[in-house]
């Protein structure tokens, strides 16, 4: 065997290293679409209580989307 030649061993380790590599790219990856997937549910379902707010009572008003804001001025910016 020449000594240029890297044996199988070495070979195996370099293949692994790859792999552990891309992994964690996967990793990374994944972890940002679980953010983008639990923004999209949390969006939502804030739709889908604007759309039943609207629906039983016709219009979606402040004090419906929002109750905690009690104050007059923040609700006519809003």
């Amino acid at each position: 065997m020449d000594d240029d030649e890297p044996s199988a061993e070495e070979d195996a380790q370099r293949k692994l290293k790859g792999l552990e590599s891309t992994i964690g790219s996967l990793r990374d990856t994944q972890s940002e679409l679980v953010k983008y997937v639990d923004l999209l549910r949390n969006l939502s379902s804030r739709y889908i209580k604007l759309m039943s707010l609207y629906s039983q009572h016709g219009r979606i008003s402040v004090d419906l989307a929002i109750p905690e804001i009690k104050d007059p001025i923040s609700k006519d910016i809003l």
